[in-house]
Formats: C-alpha cells, sequence, structure tokens
C-alpha cells in the first residue's frame, strides 16, 4: 500500500511538472520582461512569484524550475553563476534550514550557553562574519556586507538562533523570552531544536539551558567560502578558537567535499605505487615469466596502456556530459587497472586453453565466445554498481561514481575489442618464436625453453614438483603470535613432537583412526 501510494505520486508529480512547467515557463518570461543585460529581479518579486505557487507543492516546484531555465535569459553571466552555486533555490523561502555555512556554538566551560554575558558573544562571532573581505573573481575587493546587497535575493539570509531576536538582546529576560517564542521574530514558525541544542526546559515546558546553538549564513559571492575558512580553520586545517567564553566548530557546504579531497590527495602516493605494482604483476604473469617468447610482459604493458586510454576517454565523455572533475576522480585509475587487469587475464587464460592447431583469429573468436559473456555482466555489475553509487548525497561521491561508471564501460569496449587484437598479434609473434620485448628478433636456441623428458624416460635424478616445494600444513601457522593455543603447540613440538605429527597427519586424512 505504502509503496503503491509513493508511486502515485511520484508519477503524479512527474505529469504535473512537465504539463506545467511550460506554462509558468512562458508566464515568468512574460512577466519579467527579460533581457539579456537585466540585473538580478529584487526579492520582492521573487518572493511573490515562488509564494503564489505555495499552495500546492508541485506548483512551487515547476516554479522553480521555470526560473532555473530562464537563468540565461533573465540574468547577466555574472549572477548566473551565483545561482549555480545555490544547492537549492526552493530552501532559501521555506522556514527550515537549509545548505549553506553552518556554525554550532558552545561554551569553554560546558553551562549554560543562553545567560547573557555568554550570550552576547555570539553576536561578536556575526559581527566578525559581517566583517569579512576578499578579492572576488573580477580582482576586485569585496565583502560579506557588499555581498549581500548585491546578491541575486536582495540580501544574505541568516538563520538559527539569530533568527529569534530583531534586534540584539539587552537583558537575560529578552533571551529567554525570544527562545520561547513558537515564531521567528519574522514571524515564521520556530522549532527550538533546530536552533538550540542539550534543551532544558522547567516543569511548564519553557526553555531554561541549552548547551549549544546554531547559526546559518547564506552568501552567493565567490570568495566568502575562502574567507570564511580563513577565519576559523588554522593552517592544519583545525578550528581555530579565538572567542573567550565560547567555542565554534564550522562546516559549509563544499566543506565535506574538500576534506575529502584532502584526505584522497594525501592518499594518491600509495595509489601510485599500487599502480606501480599492478603493472609488475601484469606483465609478469599474464604469460611465462621464465620464458624469453612467451613471457607476454609486453602484451601486459600493453594492457596498461589500454586502461589509460579508457580512462581518458570516460573523463573525456563525463567532462563532456558537464559532470565537475573533483580530485576524488584522480584516484579512478588505480581501480580500474584491476578491473582491466582481470579481464585480460580471463582472456588469456581462455585463449591458452583453445586448440594451438587451429588458426589465431578462431582462437580468439572461441576465448570470446567463452569468456565474453561473463566479462560482459560483470562489466555491467560494475556499471550498475557505480552508478547506484551515484544518488549519494555527496556531490563529489556522485561526480566520481559518474566518472567510474562511464570509464568502466571503455574498459569493457576495449577489451572486447582493442585487446583481442593485441592478444593476436601477441600470439602471432609467439608462434614465430621472436623475443618477447624485441618482437622483430628472432630467438635463439639458447632462449628456447628446454625440451623436458615424458613419464617413461625420466631420470631417477629427478624429483616430483612437491618435493621440492614446502607444502607442509601446520596449524600453529594459524593461530595469533599472541595466544594460548600458539603456546599449547610450541610446547607440544618443544615436547611431544610425535603428538604433533600425528594430528597433522590425521588433519591431511593420512591416518584413518
Amino acid at each position: 500500500m505504502i509503496y503503491s501510494t509513493t508511486l502515485h505520486i511520484r508519477i503524479s508529480h512527474t505529469l504535473y511538472t512537465s504539463l506545467f512547467t511550460p506554462i509558468y515557463t512562458f508566464l515568468f518570461e512574460r512577466e519579467t520582461e527579460p533581457r539579456k543585460n537585466l540585473e538580478p529581479p529584487g526579492i520582492q518579486l521573487l518572493s511573490e512569484w515562488f509564494g503564489a505557487g505555495f499552495e500546492h507543492e508541485y506548483a512551487k516546484h515547476v516554479r522553480v524550475l521555470a526560473f532555473v531555465f530562464l537563468l540565461s535569459r533573465t540574468l547577466s553571466p555574472k549572477y548566473i553563476a551565483s545561482f549555480q552555486r545555490c544547492r537549492s533555490i526552493e530552501g532559501f523561502f521555506s522556514s527550515g534550514g537549509g545548505t549553506g555555512y553552518n556554525l554550532i556554538v558552545t561554551t569553554k566551560n560546558g553551562g549554560n550557553i543562553l545567560e547573557f554575558d555568554t550570550f552576547t558573544e555570539i553576536w561578536k562571532i556575526i559581527d566578525d562574519v559581517r566583517s569579512l573581505e576578499w578579492i572576488n573573481d573580477y580582482g576586485e575587493p569585496s565583502s560579506h556586507a557588499f555581498s549581500c546587497e548585491t546578491s541575486p535575493l536582495g540580501g544574505c539570509l541568516i538563520g538559527g538562533v539569530p533568527r529569534y531576536f530583531a534586534t540584539r538582546p539587552l537583558a537575560q529576560e529578552d533571551i529567554y523570552r525570544a527562545v520561547n517564542q513558537p515564531q521567528f521574530a519574522d514571524g515564521k514558525p520556530a522549532f527550538a531544536e533546530d536552533s538550540l541544542g542539550g534543551i532544558q526546559r522547567d516543569a511548564s515546558g519553557e526553555i531554561i539551558a541549552a548547551g549549544a546553538v546554531r547559526i546559518d549564513w547564506y552568501d552567493w559571492s565567490d570568495g566568502f567560502s575562502k574567507a570564511w575558512k580563513d577565519h576559523f580553520v588554522d593552517e592544519n586545517h583545525l578550528t581555530m578558537q579565538r572567542y573567550e567564553k565560547l567555542n565554534v566548530y564550522l562546516q559549509g557546504y563544499d566543506s565535506f567535499d574538500d576534506e575529502l579531497n584532502r584526505t584522497v590527495g594525501a592518499d594518491i602516493p600509495l595509489f601510485a605505487s599500487a599502480f606501480i605494482l599492478m603493472s609488475m604483476f601484469c606483465s609478469t604473469f599474464i604469460g611465462k615469466p621464465c620464458s624469453w617468447t612467451q613471457s607476454r610482459r609486453l602484451l601486459g604493458f600493453c594492457d596498461l596502456l589500454l586502461v589509460l586510454v579508457a580512462c581518458v576517454g570516460g573523463f573525456g565523455s563525463a567532462m563532456l556530459l558537464s559532470v565537475p572533475f573533483t580530485i576524488l576522480a584522480q584516484i579512478l585509475p588505480f581501480i580500474l587497472v584491476g578491473i582491466g587487469i582481470d579481464d585480460a587475464f580471463v582472456i588469456t587464460n581462455a585463449f591458452d586453453s583453445t586448440d594451438e592447431a587451429v588458426d589465431i583469429p578462431e582462437r580468439v573468436g572461441r576465448a570470446m565466445g567463452r569468456v565474453g559473456v561473463s566479462i560482459t555482466l560483470t562489466s555491467l555489475t560494475d556499471i550498475v554498481a557505480f552508478l547506484l553509487g551515484a544518488t549519494c548525497v555527496f556531490p563529489a561521491v556522485q561526480f566520481f561514481c559518474q566518472y567510474a561508471a562511464i570509464s568502466c564501460f571503455f574498459v569493457w569496449i576495449l577489451h572486447c575489442t582493442a585487446y583481442c587484437a593485441m592478444l593476436s598479434l601477441d600470439a602471432s609473434r609467439m608462434k614465430k618464436n621472436r623475443l618477447d620485448l624485441l618482437v622483430c628478433v628472432p630467438a635463439t636456441s639458447s632462449c628456447m625453453p628446454p625440451v623436458r623428458p615424458t613419464d617413461s624416460s625420466k631420470g631417477e635424478g629427478d624429483l616430483p614438483l612437491n618435493e621440492l616445494q614446502g607444502t607442509d600444513f601446520r596449524l600453529i601457522d594459524l593461530t595469533p603470535d599472541a595466544s594460548y593455543l600458539r603456546d599449547y603447540y610450541v610446547e607440544e613440538g618443544l615436547n611431544f613432537s610425535a603428538m604433533e605429527v600425528q594430528r597433522n597427519l590425521e588433519l591431511a586424512g593420512g591416518w584413518d583412526l
């Protein structure tokens, strides 16, 4: 029942949007009389336009869409960029909080932050933010106050505790009276739990204390984010506690992406090391490592180049689709190497299992007929997994998954086509007994592998392979270094070695007791 209702709502939303968005687009275009150099419409116009659709959720949604669709026709490029940085225009007109720049403020002594002497320091924080200055993208000096005056919405929005007060509180009673009101100073509904943390109430339900408060800013300017971080964060990426009675903890709409990128950037040398190790593994074990003609080192190296080509194709296609590039996407080649090498090993193993008397193109066809479906299904699974990851709420993860899904498609295409062609060329080289890395140089007799004797002609001095390799299995190897069981096995080996041998033979099925 719940699923049917949800499906009905989604279908209704989609139909309503499809039908009425063009109508609202036309109406908005006529009302604003768009010109390319039009300055941003005032806050009153936008409030009336969006507010007209508040009686119906879908109407508000399509009005927002209509406005976004017409940005390039109603605003100058400078203000278009400002609007594009907004996560959600709808959130700016709601009563609750939204995306922006958020502060959580607590007391240094863990006491009541609503006490007058402590609470008044919050206004010092607000004054510090309002006085921030920076250089904008045009090389001109700018400030928070100036950006608020010239913002597309006619002013900067501030939420949280300051919204309870039309003016600064002058006494303790002003603070308690304001935070116990059911609405903000602007008349919009207020919920204390959204702005206050660690709330304590008396028997009548009145708020008498709080452990923390929240303050939210919305600024559409280019330099506010950097100026905000420079003011509150030191060079070690830790919060600077510069206030006497209060501790400040912050986040911006781009903070998670920045910290995620910083974490990934610090680990890039490790990914590079992994890439080198994977390259060595692929070049060594894709063929016979001790053979001059059948080692396939050049084929393994070319497969790595193929993965890089797939990355270039995937990244280029993603950028063509306007997917933003982040530092998190830089680790993608190291992930795709594992996917590409796996496909290469599967195709090569299937090729080696075919009859060598058959022509090479036929052998490649049989190999792909055997494993092509498996490779396709695994690649499709990877692509679907990354597309599901693209539904994450974090933009950096969304963009990474979109890049990964597109790149996985290119890895699959290139291994089903280009790698098969390279495998055919390498097999032709091997058939002509030419050196691996020097494909035009024939191998001499000293480079050819020796002919091993058959079972009937095996000399008495030859030993089975399992006698040359240490294949014994000891239970002590499975125990942790610091373990009572390991201590027991050590003592047993020192004092009762015959019993240890008996236990190992029983485990291997050597004795049937």
